[in-house]
């Protein structure tokens, strides 16, 4: 990439290397764990869904995602 880029928050790596594809397979299993939980954040009549401290920590998490992402394309 052409300019620097600061990673803020965390990385999803959880291996003990820090190689690329390690990194492109933890994103994948946290958007594998987004992707079968969603259909929970939202909820009929008795559940309310994903309240707002959620959605903040959801934020974070896709954050992360993006930040492991962006970090492995780096390393390419």
């Amino acid at each position: 990439m052409s300019e620097t880029k600061i990673m803020r928050g965390a990385v999803f790596s959880y291996c003990d290397t820090d190689h690329p594809v390690d990194l492109f397979a933890g994103a994948a299993a946290v958007t594998c764990f987004i992707t079968e939980a969603a259909v929970h954040f939202s909820g009929d009549k008795m559940d309310l869904g994903i309240s707002e401290e959620g959605t903040k920590g959801l934020v974070m998490i896709l954050q992360g995602v993006e930040n492991t992402i962006n970090l492995a394309i780096d390393r390419l």
